[in-house]
C-alpha cells in the first residue's frame, strides 16, 4: 500500500515510523514463541519508494518474502494472525471457528505449532471463555494428547449408513504395530525428542490416564505436557536397558530421556546397570536422570509404603477398583468372599508393602486357585472408571491423588528440563566439533584471515544450543572476531607461520572442549594455561611473518587459551 496521507519528507522519517511498527509487531504477535523452528524468526515492515511491505527474516539472517518461504508457512502465518485477529474482536463475544483440515501443508512441527495457537485462541485469559474452535483433521499431530475428552470420532459408514458419531472411542495404542514391526525396533520407533521411560505398559497407561483426567488448560503447567514429553514404556524392567541402548546408535543424537523406575528389586537392578554401576554394563544414561518412586513420593514413614508407579493411587482407591475387578471378571466369588475381600483392603497390612503387594496376596488368597500375578492392567481401568464416574471412593480421595500427581509431574518436569539442556549441550558441542574437523581438513599449514572469521561465525552460532553454558565460549569468541577484525584492517590477508600455529591452537582447544575453554587476548607472546601443565612463555619476541601481498604483518597479539578455567 502506498502510505497515503503520511508527509514522509526523509528516509530517516520513514525508518524511524517502521521500527516503531516492527517493535510492536514483534511484541503484539511474539512468533518466536510459537513458531518453534526458528526461535530468530520475525515478520517485519519494510518501506521502500513509497510502498510498504511485509518480509520475513529467519536465524541465517537471510530476508526473505512471502513466495520465497514455503507453504506450510505461509499457512501457519494466516492461522496465526487471523487468531490474534480473532483474538482482539471476539473478546467479550461469543464466537465459534469452524476449520476443515488445518494441517494440510504443514509439517509434524509445524502442526504442533499450530495446536499452540489454537489452545491460544481458547484460553480464558484470551477470550474470556467465549470462543469455541471445532476442526478437523486426519492427523493424530494436531490432537491435543492432555485433553482425550475434546475429542469426536467420526467414521464412513457403509452404503447408506453415511458419516456416523463414534460415541465411546478409545485412544489409538500402538501395541499391534510394534509387535508386527518386531520389539527392537519398534520400542525405539516411538520415542520421540523428550522422553519419560517407565518400567511397563500398565506404568505408562495409569501415569497418561491421570493427566488425562485431572489436566486443565489452567493446571497443566503443574502436571506433563502430553504434547512435549512422550510417556515410552520399556515392556519390563530389564528391558529399559535394551531400549536405552537402541536409542543410541550410530551418530544420531541422543534424545533427551528420564527414566521412573519402581522401587523394588527390579528397579534396583535395572537402575544399577543403565548407570553403568553393575558389573560389565555401560553407562547409558546418567544418574540424576533415573528416578525411583519412592524417592520422589517418599518411603510412606510407618504407614503405606511406596514401592511401584501403583502406589501413586490412595490404597482405598486401588482397593475399591479390586473390589469391582472381581465382580466384573470374577462372577464365581461368593458374597462372603467378597465380604472378605473388602475388610482385607481396609486392614494396614495391605499397602504395607505396596498395593501391589497387597493385591497379589488378596487375590490369591481369595480369588485365584493358584499363586499367580494379578490382571494390573484390568484392576487399573477399574480405577479410571471411578475416576471418571467421579465416585463417592474418587472424590474422597481425589485431593490426595492430585498432591502425588503434581509432586511426581514437577520432578518428572525437573529431570526432564536438565535431560533437555544436557542433550541441547551435547548437539552443540558435536556440531562446533564438526565444523572445526571440516575446517582443518582444508586448512593445515595456514589459513586466510577471512576463512578463520567465517569459522567463528558458524561457531557462534551453534554456541546458542549450549544455553547458558556457552556463555564464556560465546565471550572468546567476540574477542577473537574483534581481534580479527583489527588483523583485516591493518591489511594482513593471511596467517602463516608462528602466528598460523598460535591460532590452529586456539581453534583446536576449542574444539578439544567447547564448553571449558576461556580464550583471552593480551599483548605480547602465546601463553596456553592448561591446569595439569603451565607451559612458560617464551621471552624471545616472534618476528613478525610476510603476508602473502609481501607486506610484513602487523605485530603478533597474544592468544592465551584456557582449558578448563574460568
Amino acid at each position: 500500500r502506498f502510505m497515503a496521507g503520511l508527509d514522509i519528507s526523509s528516509r530517516t522519517h520513514a525508518d524511524g515510523l517502521t521500527a516503531t511498527w516492527n517493535r510492536e509487531i514483534d511484541e503484539k504477535l511474539n512468533l518466536a514463541h510459537y513458531w518453534q523452528q526458528d526461535d530468530s524468526f520475525s515478520l517485519q515492515i519494510n518501506y521502500k519508494q513509497g510502498v510498504l511491505y511485509f518480509e520475513i527474516t529467519d536465524k541465517t539472517g537471510a530476508t526473505y518474502t512471502f513466495k520465497e518461504r514455503s507453504s506450510g508457512l505461509r499457512y501457519f502465518l494466516s492461522y496465526y494472525i487471523q487468531a490474534k485477529a480473532l483474538e482482539s474482536t471476539s473478546r467479550g463475544r461469543n464466537a465459534i471457528v469452524l476449520m476443515d483440515e488445518p494441517d494440510s501443508f504443514l509439517s509434524i512441527l509445524g502442526q504442533r505449532n499450530l495446536l499452540s495457537v489454537f489452545e491460544s485462541l481458547v484460553r480464558a485469559e484470551s477470550s474470556g471463555q467465549s470462543c469455541q474452535l471445532v476442526y478437523t483433521t486426519h492427523s493424530p499431530f494436531l490432537v491435543n494428547r492432555n485433553y482425550p475428552r475434546r475429542l469426536r470420532l467420526v467414521r464412513k459408514g457403509d452404503a447408506e449408513e453415511g458419516t456416523q458419531l463414534v460415541d465411546q472411542a478409545m485412544l489409538r495404542r500402538y501395541e499391534p504395530v510394534r509387535s508386527a514391526l518386531g520389539i527392537d525396533c519398534a520400542q525405539t520407533l516411538f520415542m520421540g525428542a523428550t522422553n519419560v521411560v517407565v518400567e511397563g505398559p500398565t506404568d505408562q497407561y495409569i501415569l497418561c490416564e491421570l493427566i488425562r483426567l485431572l489436566a486443565t488448560p489452567e493446571n497443566i503447567n503443574d502436571l506433563l505436557d502430553l504434547n512435549s514429553v512422550l510417556m515410552v514404556s520399556a515392556e519390563s524392567a530389564p528391558s529399559v536397558e535394551k531400549l536405552l541402548a537402541a536409542s543410541q546408535w550410530g551418530d544420531e543424537p541422543i534424545p533427551a530421556t528420564v527414566v521412573l523406575l519402581d522401587s523394588d528389586a527390579g528397579g534396583n537392578d535395572a537402575k544399577a546397570r543403565i548407570t553403568g554401576k553393575a558389573r560389565n554394563c555401560k553407562k547409558l544414561i546418567d544418574d540424576k536422570f533415573v528416578l525411583q518412586i519412592d524417592s520422589v513420593l517418599g518411603t510412606g514413614g510407618t504407614g503405606p509404603q511406596i514401592v511401584t508407579t501403583e502406589d501413586i493411587l490412595p490404597p482405598e482407591l486401588y482397593g475399591a477398583a479390586i473390589l469391582r475387578y472381581v465382580e466384573r471378571w470374577h462372577p464365581e466369588v461368593q458374597a462372603e468372599r467378597k465380604k472378605q475381600i473388602d475388610a482385607a483392603i481396609a486392614q494396614p497390612e495391605f499397602s504395607a508393602k505396596g498395593v501391589v503387594k497387597g493385591a497379589t496376596d488378596l487375590l490369591n488368597k481369595y480369588v485365584h486357585e493358584s499363586a499367580k500375578d494379578y490382571d494390573k492392567f484390568g484392576v487399573l481401568q477399574e480405577v479410571v472408571a471411578l475416576l471418571n464416574e467421579s465416585s463417592e471412593d474418587a472424590k474422597q480421595h481425589l485431593p490426595a491423588l492430585k498432591t502425588r500427581l503434581t509432586t511426581l509431574c514437577q520432578e518428572l518436569r525437573r529431570a526432564v528440563a536438565a535431560s533437555q539442556q544436557a542433550a541441547r549441550r551435547m548437539t552443540g558441542k558435536q556440531a562446533i566439533q564438526r565444523l572445526i574437523d571440516d575446517y582443518f581438513v582444508i586448512h593445515q599449514q595456514s589459513s586466510s584471515v577471512f576463512e578463520i572469521q567465517l569459522l567463528l561465525e558458524r561457531i557462534q552460532k551453534d554456541t546458542e544450543l549450549l544455553g547458558v553454558d556457552g556463555e564464556s565460549l560465546d565471550a572468546s569468541l567476540k574477542r577473537l572476531l574483534g581481534e580479527l577484525k583489527k588483523v583485516r584492517g591493518s591489511g594482513q590477508q593471511r596467517f602463516v607461520g608462528d602466528i598460523w600455529q598460535k591460532w590452529k591452537l586456539v581453534i583446536e582447544a576449542v574444539r578439544k572442549n567447547p564448553l571449558n575453554t576461556t580464550v583471552r587476548i593480551t599483548d605480547g607472546v602465546p601463553d596456553i594455561v592448561d591446569p595439569a601443565q603451565v607451559i612458560a612463555p617464551s621471552a624471545t619476541p616472534s618476528i613478525p611473518p610476510v603476508s602473502d601481498e609481501g607486506k610484513a604483518a602487523a605485530p603478533a597479539t597474544e592468544l592465551a587459551v584456557t582449558a578448563g578455567v574460568k
